[in-house]
């Protein structure tokens, strides 16, 4: 019997719980923009009405909150915990970057002043889970 688990069998649930539900979140707020908005997340096909239910009652930008859990584990399935940490890093880095000086202003001349409250009311990117009242 070995004395240690190995490795890759160690970080297993790590990568699956990671991925997991960064592509829950991935997946729910694809389908909210689709079913609600009427649009995809692709800015050659956005969305027709201000999102702000399901995930995005949570963050302003659930896709990338799930990108970050699944770019994690797919740099730990790859290497080590250092790679899905960097992997995290850069996802958070180009995506937030992306997501502030170009999608913001975008949403802002499409909504205007709704967008406006909802960004004065919501998370950027870490949710705030609010108590059901």
């Amino acid at each position: 019997v070995p004395d240690a688990i190995p490795c890759h069998i160690q970080k297993t649930p790590v990568i699956i719980i990671s991925v997991s539900l960064g592509l829950f979140f991935l997946f729910w707020a694809t389908i909210t923009q689709i079913r609600i908005g009427r649009g995809t997340p692709a800015p050659n096909v956005p969305t027709q009405k201000l999102v702000i239910i399901g995930p995005y009652r949570y963050t302003r930008n659930p896709i990338e909150f799930g990108a970050l859990f699944y770019y994690f584990g797919f740099g730990m399935f790859f290497g080590t915990m250092h790679h899905g940490i960097i992997c995290l890093i850069l996802g958070f880095i180009i995506g937030s970057s992306y997501h502030k000086f170009i999608e913001e202003k975008e949403l802002m001349l499409r909504f205007g002043e709704e967008y406006q409250q909802y960004k004065d009311s919501t998370p950027f990117l870490i949710p705030r889970f609010r108590k059901i009242s």
